[in-house]
């Protein structure tokens, strides 16, 4: 997971057409046991969230607990880790969005960019539906 190190910010696509901004944050904390993760959109979106990513001890999944704002609460999602280019969390129906099942895709293109893309299903994971797409870049260490 130290691939997404640092600061990245981000620019996309909400499937309106809408343009969205938003600056991601990957920290390492607990002598690498797990990583701190912020998100936060560019006026005039408001949506931000603050992430922990750790490891199931059990299972080797990673999991990610999830809290935002606008009253959405927490979550909890799970990852096989890395396939290929790519890690997926999908939340987990112990501990979901009232109003839907989410996914966060992370696709790596390269070093100092990644494709994100965020989904919802309404229908207990049979269909989803894109709720926006961005690609980030690796920003300057401070």
């Amino acid at each position: 997971m130290n691939y997404f190190n640092g600061d990245w910010a981000g620019k996309g696509k909400f499937t309106s057409g809408k343009d969205i901004e938003s600056d991601l944050s990957f920290v390492p904390d607990l002598e690498g046991q797990c990583i701190v993760v912020r998100q936060k959109e560019r006026p005039p979106n408001t949506f931000e969230f603050v992430a922990l990513w750790s490891m199931d001890s059990i299972s080797k999944d990673v999991v990610m607990l999830l809290a935002s704002n606008h009253d959405s609460g927490a979550r909890i999602f799970r990852s096989h880790g890395w396939q290929g280019g790519t890690i997926v969390f999908q939340s987990v129906p112990e501990l979901r969005a009232l109003w839907a099942l989410e996914r966060f895709t992370f696709e790596r293109q390269s070093t100092t960019t990644f494709h994100a893309t965020y989904e919802f299903s309404r229908d207990n994971g049979k269909t989803w539906q894109v709720g926006d797409r961005q690609t980030f870049t690796k920003q300057p260490s401070h």
